[in-house]
């Protein structure tokens, strides 16, 4: 506990080393992960769609936040102090703070996309204008949250155990309120929406799949009464002629008859007669859909019970990850600011890594792990990368003496061709 309420001090060159390893590694896979999205994006047609719209968002604000944060942090920790200019420091704290509320928000603006698909689909559906105000609020919305310090509530000062410009969590009075107000609307508010939002598809998906398996097992119910009723009909036929089978019954032949017993559900009465092959025929249809019936509501329970478990899973995940990437950030700022005192630079940076460790993480869980989104994404850009090779490989065989012979009667691409 006391290095952790330890003053900073200089770091040792290990801790350098490591330090902008990792950051480094951070870096390469946001920036990759974040530019392919954005370049799909970015395609013919593609925006013009909103379940396209607020990834792409996502997409730009981890991308600002990985070029605004990681290399001037790995410079700031190579030399151990902010090597750039004062006022960069402002502006680029001030630009954090936005993108990292644009990328909180526009994660909720996802999860509020996949409640209108999944517990409203027979609403007013989000159009791509309606859709684009929601991005445009959320970007003004955080620019406002993020203005405040450069006209004199709280500031934006360098933080060495943190190793950029940020807010000053350590200011008391008026500037305390700042960073609570900052926390409440950065976490808390997107933190409760989302855990609204995801409980509600939860409960609707279960209803959803209850009310599926309800359905089908009546379809089973109402086939299985008809059923019945003939069997009723068959039961009362052989009531009737029970008397004369039994006076007939040397007649009939072993190898065509079988003897046997029968009850009537509505008399509860048995009786003895022979079994024709139609009539075992019937009993064994019978018997084949009862089983039929048991077979189905086990896999119609199993199913369900896997598609519920794939559901809370899912929203687990997203709602784990964005409390573990944000809340230890958010906590040692609030502490810091309420006692007064200065994390240790190994937690500070830890807490830092973790917050910054969400550019490289969304692009995953609402980039390549959607299908739709990684259809677009493949089809943009390993399809254009496949194009140019083909141009490319042809361009080469143009340049080639017997290349005149060697395409004819050929249809093969050519360097003004299209893909």
């Amino acid at each position: 506990m006391t290095g952790l309420l330890a003053s900073p001090t200089s770091r040792s060159q290990p801790e350098k080393v490591a330090e902008v390893f990792f950051l480094g590694i951070l870096f390469v896979i946001a920036f990759v992960a974040n530019s392919t999205i954005c370049y799909a994006m970015l395609q013919p047609y593609r925006l013009k769609t909103s379940s396209n719209l607020f990834p792409f968002s996502l997409a730009v604000a981890n991308l600002s936040l990985a070029l605004l944060h990681t290399p001037y942090t790995m410079a700031s920790l190579i030399v151990d102090h902010w090597p750039f200019d004062i006022a960069w420091c402002q502006i680029s704290g001030m630009l954090i703070n936005l993108v990292s509320m644009a990328s909180n928000f526009s994660i909720v603006l996802i999860a509020i996309h996949r409640y209108y698909l999944i517990v409203k689909p027979l609403s007013d559906t989000i159009s791509v204008r309606r859709a684009k105000t929601m991005v445009a609020f959320v970007w003004f919305t955080s620019l406002v949250t993020a203005v405040p310090p450069l006209f004199g509530w709280n500031s934006y000062r360098y933080i060495p155990g943190k190793a950029f410009c940020s807010v000053d969590w350590q200011d008391g009075g008026p500037d305390l309120v700042y960073s609570v107000y900052l926390v409440v609307i950065s976490f808390f508010v997107p933190l409760g929406i989302l855990f609204y939002i995801y409980r509600a598809i939860y409960l609707k998906t279960k209803r959803q799949r209850k009310k599926t398996d309800y359905n089908t097992l009546r379809g089973l119910s109402d086939q299985g009464s008809f059923t019945y009723q003939r069997s009723q009909t068959l039961y009362q036929k052989l009531a009737c002629c029970l008397s004369r089978n039994n006076s007939q019954g040397s007649n009939s032949s072993p190898s065509t008859s079988e003897r046997g017993n029968v009850s009537s559900p509505a008399t509860s009465r048995s009786y003895s007669f022979e079994l024709s092959p139609s009539r075992r025929d019937n009993a064994l249809q019978r018997e084949e859909m009862r089983r039929r019936r048991e077979v189905i509501t086990r896999s119609l329970t199993r199913q369900s019970s896997i598609y519920e478990q794939k559901t809370v899973q899912n929203a687990l995940v997203l709602l784990l990850t964005f409390v573990t990437n944000l809340a230890p950030y958010y906590i040692v700022g609030i502490w810091s600011g309420a006692s007064q005192k200065t994390a240790s630079n190994g937690l500070d940076f830890f807490v830092t890594f973790l917050f910054v460790c969400m550019t490289a993480i969304n692009p995953m869980l609402y980039g390549f792990f959607n299908r739709q989104i990684r259809r677009v994404v493949l089809k943009s850009t390993i399809g254009q990368f496949a194009c140019q090779l083909c141009k490319c490989c042809d361009s080469d065989l143009d340049t080639r003496p017997d290349a005149a012979t060697t395409r004819r009667g050929r249809n093969t691409l050519g360097p003004d061709s299209e893909c």
